[in-house]
């Protein structure tokens, strides 16, 4: 799990950032918006597994 906490950390932190600073370029807002929700279904997947055991 200590990988993940560390992506998890990096992740916040490039959104945090990219908030405040000015948005990207519709193509790579796609892209970052993909990444958020396959991020997010990993999460719960993770949490879900988690809960089970």
């Amino acid at each position: 799990l200590q990988p993940d906490h560390a992506v998890k950390h990096h992740f916040i932190k490039l959104c945090s950032t990219s908030r405040a600073s000015i948005p990207p370029p519709s193509g790579l807002f796609d892209k970052h918006q993909q990444l958020a929700s396959r991020f997010r279904d990993r999460a719960r997947f993770l949490q879900a597994n988690f809960i089970e055991r």
